[in-house]
């Protein structure tokens, strides 16, 4: 496995570990969350830009949504706080 392979592997593994803490009710670090949908983001936006290179992968994408979804709910939250 190369640097690469294993970088984003671990990256994927972030934000799995996230989405996983969410679903248990779990507290999640904002910075965490925050920087695995920056990186995801990233790479989605990347793909759209050079759609014939290889950036992003179904998986990603898929953690990239869950991501955003409680991203989403976090805010809801901090809005209703007002």
């Amino acid at each position: 496995m190369n640097f690469v392979n294993a970088g984003r592997q671990r990256q994927i593994g972030l934000a799995f570990d996230l989405i996983e803490k969410y679903r248990n009710n779990e507290g999640i670090d904002i910075v965490d969350l925050t920087r695995a949908v920056s990186e995801l983001l990233r790479k989605y936006h990347n793909q759209n830009c050079a759609p014939d290179e290889h950036w992003i992968n179904s998986q990603e994408i898929e953690a990239l949504h869950a991501l955003l979804g409680i991203l989403k709910k976090g805010i809801e939250e901090l809005e209703d706080i007002k």
